[in-house]
């Protein structure tokens, strides 16, 4: 059902910050819901490495709910892969949300999930989450500065205490 399958994707690309595409690839003999942890196969990700990312509990719990041993994949998609992002948009305008036309929904979530990392993790760990190779591509690309912040000289400066009011005191 919708109502399952959809918070479970979402979820499950906050708590990995993978790719759809990745997701959507994810095998059911990958994923142990016990264990709370999903792998993404190399085939199946830009990174060509095998990708093993432990499960929050509430995003386990929501993928439990429609997860079935017998499929072949945790999201199975049915229809077209383009219909992917059609449907997902009509659920992000139907919560009032409006899309950014310069990006791609599900990417959204992604790049929101490893500035966040970055933030409270810093870039080496939102490197590695993003399956990055150069720390550059993932600071340049998918940081937005407006949730990790990055720090400046003016964050560590001691404040200089200078007599301005004072007319007769010369500095130079």
């Amino acid at each position: 059902p919708k109502r399952l399958y959809w918070p479970s994707l979402v979820l499950a690309i906050w708590n990995t910050s993978e790719r759809i595409g990745s997701l959507l690839s994810a095998r059911t003999d990958d994923c142990n819901l016990g264990e709370r942890y999903l792998i993404l196969r190399a085939e199946t990700d830009k990174s060509g490495s095998d990708r093993y990312h432990p499960l929050l509990q509430s995003t386990a719990a929501a993928i439990a709910s429609h997860y079935r041993p017998g499929r072949q994949r945790v999201w199975p998609w049915p229809w077209h892969r383009r219909q992917i992002w059609v449907q997902f948009k009509r659920i992000v305008l139907a919560a009032g949300l409006q899309p950014d036309p310069s990006m791609g929904l599900f990417h959204k979530i992604r790049r929101t999930s490893i500035s966040y990392t970055a933030a409270n993790g810093g870039i080496e760990m939102a490197q590695a989450q993003a399956g990055h190779a150069s720390a550059t591509t993932t600071r340049r690309h998918y940081i937005d500065p407006r949730i990790a912040q990055q720090r400046t000289a003016i964050d560590v400066l001691p404040v200089l205490k200078l007599p301005h009011s004072d007319p007769q005191m010369r500095l130079f």
